[in-house]
């Protein structure tokens, strides 16, 4: 076997490895930004000047342009930095809305 064709098969797996990665991290964002949607409409947080509308917005275009990134399987890494920000954004978010739920 050739050094060639090894290194052609590891850099297929790391790139497999990626995708599984990217994909699981989307599907983690979905949940997350789902619930911090939620939890933004029921209990009005940011509700000034229709501000909760461009933050649901904002983060269903994120999760579209990762899954549209995801399944072409185009730009890798940067899909998966657009997730791990995006996704400890909207968990911080979600914390805070917690923590603000339980002071009132």
């Amino acid at each position: 076997m050739s050094n060639q064709s090894r290194r052609s098969r590891k850099k297929k797996s790391n790139s497999n490895n990626l995708g599984i990665l990217n994909l699981g991290l989307l599907l983690l964002y979905a949940i997350v930004a789902t619930i911090t949607v939620v939890m933004m409409f029921t209990y009005d947080i940011l509700n000034v000047s229709s501000l909760n509308i461009i933050i649901a917005s904002v983060l269903a275009g994120i999760f579209i342009l990762a899954l549209v990134l995801v399944v072409t399987k185009k730009a890798k890494v940067f899909t998966l930095l657009l997730l791990v920000i995006s996704l400890l954004s909207s968990s911080a978010a979600l914390y805070i809305y917690l923590k603000v739920q339980l002071m009132f």
